[in-house]
């Protein structure tokens, strides 16, 4: 109830109708496809006949379902679509798509969709209203503007590479798709304020674009000033951090190895009390973060010397004491059995049909005034053509057969009639 006594609607998901086209492939931009679908929009996923998005391949299949991991992990939520884009009737089909959408994310070449009649300019003039992603290797300028590029091209030519791997080691890429996933995140956020501005101004839909490029860059925000201010080279710190001593992994007597991160004077005092070394809280060498960071190698190997004498659990207990910032490093196999993530419920369970079940990674975000977040499963490839087709643009079950023999779309079954047709 409101104050005046009446009833308050209750609130649904807050993107419940509006309606994507997500003309995305691998990662990036499935990501942003998949988190608007989370919040309740409708994704249409537009895929490839036969062989669909590439990341269906990629990976492990899921208990015989043709979805394999990599493609369930970014692809909850969507219906799909199976279209030849090469073909006229493919783009009037996604140009009157376009017509009832809100949104259009892609990640194509750079003017491959405009050769088709699908770019900005073109379904501008149908629906001035469509907020258009394009996400980009490289971004508009520069003489790599036209190129494609993939996450691990991005965290060599930006420097994040560079910064990763043992010192005086050869370069690591970093574990998971970061550059993917971080673009997939800002696309997402540009895209929800691109909706924003548009019913609040009234002036209409825009272009977006998302570089990965400059992505790859924006997350090493911590590090650019003082290589565009100051000239400085940014080495490869091993387990440590480049701005931050000490901050760095130590390995313990029973093998167990604990993060410990001193990013202020009082954790910094609290590790020296907690190692029984307050003397080093008045060493000049080590009294404030600027002067470790020049004395880096020797404090670390003290530290190293130190934490081996003791199990992880005795290190925890007296870290803990002090309010020192620290943790076990654990393997993800170990992280995902902790009790912290089952009570985080970080593993969602996904029903695919038939008694088969998956796992995919929970949405991060909580709203007391939104109902939980959907989690559908992916897609069989080209499943939800005839739906759409049919109620979304009108067609018929005749002209839908027509279009499936002619090979423009692609359904899993042999009778392509439209639910309840």
């Amino acid at each position: 109830m409101d104050s005046s006594g009446d009833s308050v609607p209750e609130r649904g998901l807050p993107l419940a109708g509006v309606r994507v086209l997500d003309l995305t492939h691998a990662v990036a931009g499935s990501y942003t496809a998949m988190i608007l679908g989370d919040l309740g929009a409708e994704i249409i996923k537009v895929e490839k006949p036969v062989k669909g998005d590439m990341i269906r391949a990629l990976g492990e299949e899921l208990h015989g379902t043709g979805l394999s991991d990599y493609y369930v992990s970014v692809n909850r939520n969507k219906r799909s679509v199976a279209l030849d884009m090469r073909t006229p009737e493919a783009v009037r089909i996604l140009t009157d798509i376009a017509r009832v959408s809100d949104v259009v994310i892609q990640n194509l070449k750079p003017g491959s969709l405009e050769k088709l009649g699908l770019g900005y300019a073109a379904l501008k003039e149908v629906n001035p209203d469509l907020v258009y992603c394009s996400i980009t290797g490289y971004g508009p300028v520069g003489p790599l503007h036209g190129e494609t590029a993939s996450d691990v091209n991005i965290q060599a030519a930006t420097g994040l590479m560079a910064t990763t791997g043992e010192i005086g080691g050869a370069p690591l890429r970093i574990g998971t798709p970061i550059v993917d996933i971080s673009t997939g995140l800002y696309a997402y956020g540009a895209i929800v304020t691109a909706l924003l501005d548009r019913d609040r101004t009234g002036a209409g839909g825009q272009h977006l674009e998302i570089p990965m490029y400059e992505v790859g860059f924006s997350i090493m925000a911590n590090l650019v000033p003082a290589v565009a201010t100051l000239g400085r080279v940014i080495p490869r710190g091993g387990r440590g951090h480049p701005q931050i001593v000490p901050y760095e992994t130590f390995r313990c007597r029973d093998g167990i190895h604990a993060m410990v991160g001193a990013f202020s004077q009082p954790i910094w005092h609290g590790l020296c009390r907690a190692i029984e070394s307050p003397e080093l809280i008045t060493d000049p060498r080590f009294e404030t973060n600027e002067v470790r960071l020049k004395h880096r190698q020797e404090l670390s190997e003290f530290l190293a010397k130190v934490f081996v004498r003791r199990d992880f659990d005795e290190w925890a207990e007296r870290l803990g004491a002090e309010g020192v910032s620290f943790s076990q490093v654990l393997e993800v196999h170990q992280a995902l059995a902790t009790e912290q993530a089952a009570a985080s419920g970080i593993a969602v369970p996904v029903d695919l049909g038939e008694g088969r079940m998956t796992y995919v990674v929970k949405d991060p975000i909580h709203s007391d005034s939104w109902p939980g977040l959907r989690y559908e499963a992916p897609p069989v490839l080209g499943s939800d053509g005839p739906d759409v087709l049919a109620g979304l643009l009108g067609m018929d079950a005749e002209e839908i057969r027509r279009l499936v023999e002619a090979g423009v779309l692609e359904v899993p079954y042999s009778a392509p009639s439209p639910a309840g047709r």
